[in-house]
């Protein structure tokens, strides 16, 4: 149901920060489903396609500090820095970084959007 309200609803090239993991997994699936950017996918699969491993391991750093940090400033600045503008904390968020209060933070830095069957979509920029 988030896939399809992006689809219905973000008419941009918006970026969407989403759970990173393993190849062949459902790991990636907003950015697949919707074809919006993402900060990381699948990361063996970035490597097979650029042949270079140098920005997985820092893109995969900075999706695990904004969804484990309490820092404000921290978050506000790593969505910036990738144009994120939609936060998604689902299952397999909370199945990679814990299930935590997310609300607490990304509400600091956005808005609900979306939020059904445990899933939520945090708008964070102006790109609509």
């Amino acid at each position: 149901a988030a896939v399809d309200w992006l689809t219905t609803n973000v008419k941009s090239d918006a970026g969407v920060d989403e759970a990173a993991g393993d190849e062949y997994s459902a790991f990636g699936r907003v950015a697949t489903y919707t074809g919006l950017e993402s900060i990381l996918g699948w990361a063996g699969h970035e490597l097979q396609w650029r042949g270079t491993w140098i920005d997985q391991p820092k893109r995969i750093g900075d999706l695990t500090t904004l969804y484990t940090t309490g820092d404000e400033a921290t978050v506000k600045n790593l969505l910036a820095q990738y144009g994120v503008s939609y936060v998604v904390v689902g299952g397999l968020e909370r199945q990679k970084y814990g299930n935590r209060d997310y609300n607490s933070l990304f509400q600091k830095v956005g808005k609900v959007v979306f939020n059904q069957d445990g899933t939520t979509l945090y708008q964070v920029g102006g790109t609509t």
